[in-house]
């Protein structure tokens, strides 16, 4: 017998899993949300709303949020367990500086605009690892296809291209097993070391590649965030405190110099002058400074952290993808040279076969 309970839990977490995942979904929740906020209506009446005439991934977030009003939480306390870090610090940030109502719609255009600057930048990324994986199969193909059979036709004997491209193909039909987990591995451990090495001599990798494109996206995002909490309504040690609380290892090495900084009473140049934010920004953020006040300042300066930063990004997935193009290129050409070799070699064995006859 189905235990329709446990399909029904089952179910539910998927759509929550969906939602989790993502991020457009829940920018529009957040929008229905807080435009309602704004008209007036409490959150949890516009949670009940959702939950009745939502899509199913809404439902089953608003129902997971309404649960939350039901044990006594917040409206970011209980976002969390549904929405993304970054959003439900930004909304804590507005419910704590006067109110979804004054500051939410602030909130919004922010999340929005970076969801908008950041959209196919992973799909961009993603590109040359296909076109290199691509660039296998075929090696992988003709070693299992293909020159199994000029090798029988030829007697045994490959040379030159075709001699070359078989091994390469024996070696990824041996090794792919390997290969496919290196492929996910290694990028798995270099985020990790990334992320939370913070020990000696990390300042200098810094200055290598691609620590120190790391490094840059996590000043633009740290300037970023720290512009979305300020237009949010918080002061600065307050976001600095709400950034640090969800950063990696290696990135609250740098906020806990802005708070030292801070307590000094540094400006805010000097407090983020920490060798995270670039020279550039920080050049940036200084001539603002001079023409806008401090919440203005950070938001400007954070926006364009993140366009430059994000444009970096494209104009480096556009070099891989010309490069991955080029290899499936050159492993096309490479194949036909060996096909054609060999086949001139088979030729040639014939040939010398009718002659002595």
């Amino acid at each position: 017998m189905i235990d329709r309970a446990g399909v029904a839990r089952i179910d539910k977490a998927f759509l929550r899993w969906q939602f989790r995942l993502s991020r457009g979904q829940q920018l529009g929740f957040l929008d229905i949300l807080l435009r309602l906020v704004a008209d007036g209506i409490q959150p949890s009446r516009v949670c009940e709303h959702i939950s009745a005439i939502g899509a199913p991934q809404d439902r089953v977030a608003a129902e997971t949020i309404l649960r939350g009003f039901t044990e006594g939480l917040s409206v970011a306390e209980a976002m969390s367990r549904v929405f993304a870090g970054d959003i439900v610090s930004a909304i804590g940030a507005a419910e704590h500086s006067g109110g979804l109502a004054k500051n939410g719609m602030a909130v919004l255009e922010r999340l929005e605009q970076q969801r908008e600057a950041k959209k196919g930048v992973v799909v961009q990324l993603s590109w040359p690892g296909f076109y290199l994986l691509f660039a296998c199969c075929l090696y992988a193909g003709f070693a299992w296809g293909v020159w199994p059979r000029f090798e029988e036709a030829a007697q045994g004997v490959m040379k030159g291209y075709a001699l070359i491209a078989n091994r390469i193909g024996d070696f990824i039909v041996k090794w792919w097993p390997a290969m496919l987990a290196a492929a996910f591995v290694v990028p798995v451990l270099v985020r990790f070391w990334l992320r939370n090495y913070a020990g000696p001599g990390r300042e200098y990798l810094d200055k290598i590649w691609p620590a120190t494109l790391y490094r840059d996206m996590l000043g633009a995002n740290a300037l970023d965030d720290l512009g979305t909490l300020m237009a949010a309504g918080q002061e600065p040690r307050a976001a600095i405190e709400t950034v640090s609380r969800n950063a990696s290892r290696y990135a609250k090495m740098y906020f806990d110099r802005m708070q030292r900084k801070l307590d000094e009473g540094r400006n805010i140049s000097e407090i983020l002058d920490v060798g995270l934010v670039s020279e550039r920004y920080l050049a940036h953020l200084r001539l603002l400074a001079e023409y806008r006040n401090l919440r203005e300042t950070i938001a400007a300066t954070g926006a364009s952290a993140r366009d430059t930063a994000l444009a970096r990004l494209r104009n480096m997935a556009r070099m891989l993808n010309v490069l991955g193009l080029a290899v499936v290129a050159l492993s096309f050409t490479f194949l036909l040279f060996g096909v054609y070799s060999t086949a001139q070699e088979i030729q040639a064995q014939a040939d010398q076969s009718t002659f002595g006859q």
